[in-house]
C-alpha cells in the first residue's frame, strides 16, 4: 500500500514508518516532558523498536484475524479495541501464558514494552500475554523481537489470488513459522522484507525468500536463546 502526500508524492509502508518516528513519536515524547537525553536515547538506539511498536496499531482494526510471529492479533468488537494474544506452543487457549516464551513475548517481558508505551499514551499492557492496542496508525504491522531487526512478510499478487495481505513475523521461532504456514499466510510467492537498523540511525531494506528465512532459522534461534543478555546489555537503565 502506498500513501500519497503532496503533489504526487508517495510513501511506502517503510517510508511511513520512518516518517512516523522522525515526527510523531519524537513530538509525543517531547510533549510528555521526558528529558532530552531520553528522547535521544529512544530516537537513536531504539529507532526500530519504537517504529515497530507503533506500526501494529493500524492492522489491529482489521476485521480479519492475523498472526504476528507467535501471536494472534484481532479486533474485539465488544470492547471496541484491538487485542494481541501470545501462544508460543500452539496448545491450549491463546489467553493463557505459554509454558515456554517465544522471542516476541520474551522481549516484551524484558523491556516492559507495554508499560513504556502506555506512559506515552499509545497502548497499555494488562498482562504479559495480552496487549490492548489503541489508535490506528500505519499500514504495516510489526512486533519487535530485536531492536535492530524487523521482518515483514507480504503476500504477492497472483492472477488466481487477486488480493494483497501483509503479515509480520520477527525472528520467528519454529512454532511461529508453523503458525504462519499452517494458516496459509506464507505463499510460494511471498516476499519478505528485512528492515535492519544498521547504525541505529538509518533503516535499509532487503528482500529475502522463504528459503533464506528457513536457512537462517538456526542462527535466529541461537540468537533468541541469548536474547536476555543481549537486551540487558543494551538497556540497563530501563530495567
Amino acid at each position: 500500500m502506498f500513501i500519497r502526500e503532496g503533489a504526487g508524492q508517495e510513501y511506502t509502508p517503510i517510508q511511513q514508518l520512518i516518517k512516523l518516528v522522525e515526527s510523531q513519536v519524537s513530538r509525543d515524547i517531547i510533549t510528555t516532558g521526558m528529558p532530552q537525553e531520553y528522547v535521544d536515547f529512544w530516537r537513536n538506539k531504539y529507532y526500530s523498536l519504537i517504529a515497530a511498536a507503533m506500526s501494529m496499531k493500524r492492522f489491529a482494526e482489521s476485521p480479519r484475524n492475523f498472526h504476528v510471529g507467535g501471536s494472534m492479533c484481532y479486533w474485539d468488537r465488544r470492547l471496541d479495541r484491538g487485542k494481541v494474544t501470545f501462544d508460543a506452543n500452539l496448545k491450549g487457549s491463546v489467553n493463557q501464558p505459554p509454558p515456554k516464551m517465544c522471542a516476541e513475548r520474551r522481549l516484551l517481558r524484558q523491556l516492559h514494552l507495554g508499560s513504556l508505551i502506555s506512559q506515552e499514551g499509545k497502548f497499555e499492557s494488562k498482562r504479559e500475554d495480552e496487549l490492548n492496542i489503541y489508535e490506528p496508525n500505519l499500514d504495516v504491522v510489526g512486533l519487535v523481537v530485536a531492536s535492530d531487526q524487523t521482518t515483514t512478510v507480504r503476500s504477492g499478487e497472483q492472477p488466481e489470488h487477486a488480493y494483497k495481505e501483509e503479515r509480520a513475523v520477527l525472528h520467528p521461532c519454529g512454532q511461529c513459522l508453523n503458525l504462519l504456514s499452517h494458516d496459509g499466510l506464507v505463499k510460494p510467492w511471498t516476499r519478505i522484507v528485512m528492515v535492519n537498523d544498521v547504525d541505529r540511525k538509518h533503516l535499509v531494506v532487503e528482500d529475502i525468500s522463504i528459503e533464506d528465512l528457513l536457512k537462517s532459522h538456526g542462527d535466529t534461534k541461537k540468537f533468541a536463546g541469548d536474547y536476555k543478555t543481549y537486551i540487558e546489555d543494551l538497556m540497563p537503565d530501563l530495567e
